[in-house]
């Protein structure tokens, strides 16, 4: 089944993807940091607060960078 990711109303900068394979980390504009089920493509939570574009995300062991 394809997944949109329709959801993002702004430009991504970034992408990763967790090692596990089960996470979508993405960076964008709005300047809002999304985890998003990889399968399922739904936005599990959103790291806000940021007071410009987020320009890189990383991921290390799992852990949101």
């Amino acid at each position: 089944m394809p997944v949109s990711w329709d959801q993002r109303t702004n430009t991504v900068y970034s992408v990763c993807v967790t090692l596990d394979g089960q996470w979508m980390i993405s960076g964008s504009l709005d300047g809002i940091i999304r985890k998003c089920d990889i399968v399922t493509g739904e936005c599990v939570n959103e790291l806000k607060g940021h007071t410009d574009a987020v320009m890189s995300v990383s991921s290390h062991n799992n852990i949101v960078c």
